[in-house]
């Protein structure tokens, strides 16, 4: 697993809570080896609670010294921008740091040993493919796909040139997957669908991989006391695009006809991320902007509602699985929910406009009784389809008959 991120044990976000999970389960039924920038202690201070973990061979850029050579000579901008044209050869393309700082260990681990897999958990690593098959020309390589990421790119698109720019490169590389790696995990099927009709049905292996939870460290209880019902959670990152657009959507549109029928609604808003985009926010006495926390469990406990007012985006929502496996109702959107294989007013709420999602709060607030009927409905869903443990053994299972 090449695995290009900082700070993924204990994970902060959607993105590394998959990242390590997926890291986790497959340490339980193969031999892995992973390529990180993540410091290999706090990457393995998670061996208490995940001891497969243990099994694991981790490298790490922190620990790998550069060796010298005739760049290193060289002013260190000028050193590496030939350094990597060098190895990729190619002269057009920008300079990747990250890379740069993996290659001494990649270079190494791929002329000294074959291996069966090789994931690579972002798109910027796809185009290192035809680099890596010259080292292990027999191993099937995965591109986990957190996201459709050129459905993020262009709905961030301002009319910039370099934006619309970036947008392109990252539509370009999605729909030529199919020639550049072996198989795709994405958080769901829809997603997989949209790489499939992007590379017109010729990627070669196309696997669900959904987000996960786990049951075993998030318990359950249901949130009815009067304090409870009073209050609303948000919780995602405040500087995800999906996530803010969605939550300022709700904030002005939605949260009014809240208010208007349960004046004493306090709406909590918990995530790390700047705060300059919900200036109005801040300043209202009926939001509790609580920010950034070191442990998010304790604010599901103070609230019974979860919201997840998503108008875009792709992937699976862990913030609702969480919720879902706390005891937390979740009022969201048929785009929030999309990866969940969830029943409306069964295990959650679906509205998709303003006067709907009110009126799905309200409902839950009113009728303590459907509230924790959604609630125990959610987590046995989570139980039975959305544990990483069933989630990584499916996984396994499929992984040994593909390649």
């Amino acid at each position: 697993m090449i695995m290009p991120f900082e700070n993924i044990y204990p994970p902060r976000n959607g993105g590394m809570h998959r990242c390590f999970h997926v890291f986790h389960q497959l340490s339980k039924y193969f031999d892995v080896t992973a390529v990180t920038h993540t410091r290999k202690e706090d990457l393995l201070s998670g061996t208490a609670s995940y001891p497969a973990i243990a099994r694991a061979s981790v490298y790490s850029t922190y620990d790998e010294i550069a060796p010298k050579d005739i760049f290193s000579f060289l002013p260190a901008r000028t050193g590496n921008a030939l350094k990597y044209r060098f190895i990729i050869k190619d002269l057009n393309r920008n300079t990747d740091s990250s890379f740069l700082k993996m290659y001494p260990i990649l270079n190494k681990l791929l002329s000294r040993q074959q291996f069966d897999y090789i994931i690579l958990e972002n798109l910027q690593l796809t185009y290192y493919a035809s680099w890596i098959r010259k080292y292990n020309s027999k191993a099937a390589i995965f591109f986990n796909a957190y996201n459709v990421e050129s459905l993020l790119a262009q709905r961030n698109v301002n009319k910039t040139a370099t934006q619309q720019k970036e947008a392109d490169d990252i539509l370009r590389v999605e729909k030529n997957l199919y020639k550049i790696v072996d198989g795709i995990f994405c958080c769901s099927q829809v997603d997989l669908d949209i790489f499939t009709e992007m590379n017109r049905e010729k990627i070669p292996l196309g696997y669900v991989l959904p987000n996960g939870i786990d049951t075993t460290l998030l318990t359950h209880s249901i949130n009815i006391s009067p304090e409870q019902l009073n209050n609303i959670l948000f919780c995602g990152s405040l500087d995800y695009e999906p996530n803010k657009t969605g939550l300022l959507w709700f904030y002005k549109t939605v949260w009014p006809l809240v208010m208007q029928q349960l004046p004493g609604k306090v709406l909590c808003v918990v995530g790390r991320g700047n705060r300059q985009d919900y200036h109005d926010m801040l300043n209202d006495p009926t939001v509790n902007f609580i920010g950034e926390v070191e442990d998010v469990e304790p604010w599901y406990r103070k609230c019974n509602i979860a919201i997840a007012p998503l108008l875009n985006g792709s992937g699976t929502r862990f913030k609702i699985l969480e919720a879902m496996s706390l005891g937390n109702p979740v009022v969201t959107t048929s785009i929030g929910i999309e990866g969940i294989e969830s029943v409306n007013e069964i295990h959650a709420l679906i509205a998709d406009d303003a006067i709907e999602f009110a009126n799905k709060i309200i409902q839950l607030t009113n009728h303590p009784g459907k509230s924790s009927l959604i609630s125990s409905n959610a987590r046995q869903l989570v139980e039975t389809k959305y544990s990483w443990d069933i989630i990584g053994e499916s996984l396994a299972n499929y992984l040994a008959i593909a390649h």
